[in-house]
């Protein structure tokens, strides 16, 4: 009792401190950029506390420091690495990869026009250098037997010529774009091949309106690059795998200019002759409609076997059209045509007597290539091609042991060839005729390594076609259906029309 009067007087207690209002804790907010600096002194305005109930201690929380400062995108980088979405090391002029590429720290040359012009026509990009150069050295090797510029066509008398016609230019420059792509994957020559094919046909167009305008003497250049320009067309259809039957409009268009028209350069005019000779006859191998050159087949007056009877030396850029082996096509094909529809056993008899008449022939027949080159094997290999088409023609759909031996000495005669020979560039037609008369396993995975080296060789788009028909083929083969004889009925089935070429 004597205790209470003096708490209540104690200085201490709590009805004798003052009151203060409670405070409410302050946000804090650390300053780590320059932008969010405060200067306090002129009165300028802290940063907005956000929203919500603030925590209860921010010091121990650690500041937010943004260590990545923001920055603009680079362009300094190659547009084959943005693709790829891969980092761009900007030194050296070849892709992660190792293709074939461009200036990294210059991709708009990649990407656009050259910033001045450009004294080749249908040249606009570094892209298209590089496919010009592709053409001169890797790819104009590919299409026929000889290699060297003083021989090859391609290099001699096509190139020189499209440096004078943008329209030429333009198709060997998309040939070689989807070449190069089929090379090396980089997908940005496959979409300029689609560019400047587009040009090149566009090009044609117009100077075809013009021919119809008016034929000058000064326009027989022009006409020799644009039958030169359909050529190539027709090998950008092959060269990229097209399936569809792309190539037939420009080898129709060839078809029909070529009946009334004759170049003053001989040297071209027996070579485009030759050529589309050649992939005229190879189209009667492969496809089911008989085709123009059977109807015209004795009214053609350009006949290139003409010309190599008036000049025996000449054996031409291409096996069989010069020394008159695939002149034995067209009538076995004829032949061909009448068995699928002979209706009485007669009719097939005389049939069969025109075909021994034919064996004889073919047999007969000797290549006029130096003995033991690679050419010479490729002539030899192409004479059991035919003897294998005339033989599936007439015989059941099974192994004999004559179509046995022309299939074994026909692959003695493509291994007889040097993998990286020229002569690999005229192997696919008689190795597909072969493959679909390879009845024995072994025989079988000879065709096989043949399609590899073929496709290491070429890097053509058509090699995957013909092998997808020959191992259906062999599944036909295999189950004894009778029509496994007819190739060309089931690539219309599977809707694949191309020439193996």
């Amino acid at each position: 009792m004597d205790q209470s009067p003096s708490r209540n007087n104690d200085d201490n207690s709590p009805d004798s401190q003052p009151i203060v209002p409670k405070s409410e804790e302050v946000d804090y907010q650390p300053i780590t950029t320059v932008d969010s600096f405060i200067d306090v002194q002129h009165g300028a305005i802290q940063q907005k506390r956000p929203r919500g109930r603030p925590r209860k201690d921010q010091s121990s929380i650690p500041p937010k420091v943004n260590l990545t400062p923001k920055s603009s995108r680079s362009k300094t980088g190659c547009r084959t690495c943005r693709k790829r979405k891969k980092k761009c090391d900007e030194e050296r002029n070849m892709t992660p990869r190792g293709d074939e590429s461009f200036d990294a720290k210059a991709p708009q040359v990649m990407a656009h026009l050259m910033p001045y012009p450009m004294m080749t026509a249908g040249v606009e990009r570094a892209i298209d250098a590089v496919c010009l150069e592709h053409f001169q050295c890797n790819l104009s090797k590919r299409l026929t037997l000889y290699d060297d510029v003083k021989t090859n066509p391609f290099q001699k008398l096509l190139l020189s010529m499209a440096f004078e016609h943008e329209g030429l230019m333009r198709s060997l420059l998309s040939l070689a774009s989807t070449h190069h792509y089929r090379c090396h994957g980089n997908q940005d020559f496959a979409y300029r091949a689609l560019e400047q094919h587009g040009l090149a046909v566009q090009w044609l167009r117009k100077e075809m309106t013009a021919l119809q305008l008016s034929k000058t003497e000064s326009r027989l250049a022009i006409e020799d690059a644009m039958v030169a320009s359909w050529l190539v067309l027709s090998l950008f259809c092959l060269c990229e795998g097209s399936t569809k039957g792309e190539y037939r409009m420009h080898m129709n268009v060839t078809r029909e200019n070529l009946a009334n028209y004759r170049s003053r350069n001989v040297e071209f005019n027996l070579f485009h002759q030759e050529y589309f000779t050649y992939h005229e006859f190879a189209a009667l191998l492969t496809t089911y409609d008989q085709g123009p050159v059977l109807q015209d087949l004795g009214s053609v007056s350009w006949h290139p076997i003409e010309d190599h009877q008036r000049t025996p030396t000449k054996v031409g850029c291409m096996i069989g059209v010069y020394d008159g082996l695939l002149g034995f096509v067209p009538k076995v094909r004829l032949l061909r045509n009448h068995m699928r529809h002979a209706s009485e056993r007669s009719d097939e008899d005389d049939i069969k007597i025109k075909g021994t008449m034919l064996e004889v022939a073919i047999i007969k027949w000797k290549p006029t290539w130096q003995s033991y080159s690679p050419n010479w094997y490729a002539a030899l290999l192409y004479q059991h091609m035919i003897l294998v088409y005339l033989y599936r023609t007439f015989q059941p759909s099974k192994s004999f042991p004559y179509l046995e031996t022309s299939v074994n000495k026909g692959l003695d005669c493509l291994e007889a060839i040097a993998p990286d020979s020229p002569a690999q560039s005229n192997a696919l037609l008689p190795l597909f005729i072969l493959g679909c008369a390879s009845f024995l396993p072994q025989q079988r995975v000879r065709v096989q390594k043949g399609l590899d080296r073929i496709r290491e060789y070429t890097h053509f788009g058509n090699i995957q076609p013909a092998e997808d028909v020959v191992r259906k083929m062999w599944e036909l083969m295999d189950e004894g259906d009778e029509r496994s004889w007819d190739w060309e009925k089931l690539m219309m089935d599977m809707s694949i029309d191309c020439l193996m070429t």
